[in-house]
This record gives C-alpha cells, sequence and structure tokens, in this order.
C-alpha cells in the first residue's frame, strides 16, 4: 500500500472536525471550484459523496481529495485516485479511527491549520494555483514534489473561500504515518479498498520502514 493511499481520508477528516472549520467567516463567499478539482472520471465537477452516494447539490458541503503524481522532467500529472465526500459522512468516518490517531493527528496540523486560516482571511488562498504551490506542512514548492494531495472545500457547485485549498506533499505524509494506529491503518485500508482501483503503476508499494505499529 502506498503512502498517498495510506492517507486517504484521514487529513479530510481531521480537517472537518478541526475548531477552525465551526467559525468560518462566510462573508468570504464561494466562487466557481477549479478545473483541477473536477472528477477525473466525469472530466467535469462530482456530483455525489463517494460514500452515502448523496447528491452535492447547493445545500451540501463536501470536501474534494485529489492525489496526483508527477514526473520529473514534465509538467504534466496523473491522478491517483480523486473523490468528492459530504461533510456528514467525514464526521461519520472520523468516528470510526481510533482515539489515539485522531488525538496525534490534531497535534500534529493544529499549527497548520491555524496558519491555513489565516491566509484564507487574508484572500491569498482564493486561486488554486497559488493555494497548491507548495505544500501547507514542508512548504516545499510543487516543482520539487512527486506525490501530493490537494483539497478543496465546497458547497453544491461552488467552491467556499471559507476554507482555502492547500496542498499536501509526499514528505508530509511520511511524518503523518507514524502517528497512526494499526486499527485506523486497517480502516483507512479497507475504505481505499471499498471505493478505489488505480493503476497499479501509479502505486508504489510502501517500504518496511513505513510499516505501523
Amino acid at each position: 500500500m502506498s503512502k498517498i493511499q495510506n492517507l486517504l481520508c484521514m487529513h479530510t477528516i481531521f480537517c472537518v472536525k478541526h475548531p477552525l472549520y465551526f467559525i468560518l467567516d462566510m462573508k468570504k463567499g464561494f466562487g466557481q471550484i477549479p478545473e483541477i478539482f473536477h472528477s477525473f472520471e466525469l472530466n467535469a465537477p462530482f456530483e455525489s459523496c463517494i460514500n452515502c452516494s448523496r447528491p452535492l447539490d447547493e445545500y451540501t458541503d463536501y470536501v474534494i481529495e485529489k492525489a496526483m503524481k508527477r514526473y520529473v522532467g514534465y509538467t504534466a500529472s496523473d491522478t491517483i485516485f480523486d473523490y468528492a465526500m459530504c461533510m456528514t459522512c467525514a464526521v461519520q468516518l472520523r468516528n470510526e479511527l481510533s482515539v489515539s490517531s485522531r488525538t496525534r493527528m490534531d497535534r500534529f496540523f493544529r499549527p497548520f491549520l491555524q496558519k491555513l486560516h489565516v491566509q484564507g482571511l487574508s484572500g491569498e488562498t482564493q486561486n488554486a494555483s497559488t493555494a497548491i504551490s507548495k505544500c501547507l506542512v514542508t512548504e516545499k514548492p510543487i516543482e520539487e514534489i512527486s506525490e501530493y494531495q490537494i483539497y478543496a472545500f465546497c458547497r453544491g457547485s461552488k467552491l467556499n473561500h471559507s476554507l482555502p485549498m492547500y496542498m499536501i506533499s509526499e514528505e508530509a505524509i511520511e511524518k503523518v504515518l507514524p502517528l497512526l494506529s494499526a486499527e485506523t491503518t486497517e480502516f483507512l485500508k479497507g475504505f481505499f479498498d471499498k471505493h478505489f482501483s488505480p493503476d497499479p503503476g501509479l502505486m508504489e508499494p510502501i517500504g518496511p520502514k513505513l510499516l505501523l505499529v
């Protein structure tokens, strides 16, 4: 199982329960969802929640997660997997994770989410190319990253500017994996196996150093 696959949904679930999620500045409003956050399969905006199949209508808040792979010397990238999940399902899935994993993830991501919140208030992350130009955790530029995940929060057909878009690099994922319990890792693997069958060529096996206890 790849490093990207291990973190599937984990950061999404963390963010929806972070205190910042509940103090949104709704005055930031909404904008068009950038094409980079469209469904790879549909070549259009996502239409339903991956978990409950709920239509993503104008009353539904949801998050989009996309895992991408870049190649040295090329500007193009491949989509490893992508999905949209309604906030109701994200909260429910978070409750399935072990308490220890949630606690460690909360502690790790809190300062970075606070930084993201400040950037959102300034408006500097409303442009997709700027928002995902560097890793939220390591600040490494996207040009130097081979695998990464990008996130956007939406309502219906609109991007929610109150929760900025961001990118997490493979290097950052390496820092997160040891925080996950064996129970949580198994749960995320089950979720992945249920919903995805990515191109095997895009998924690299996980090395012994990343095996979790």
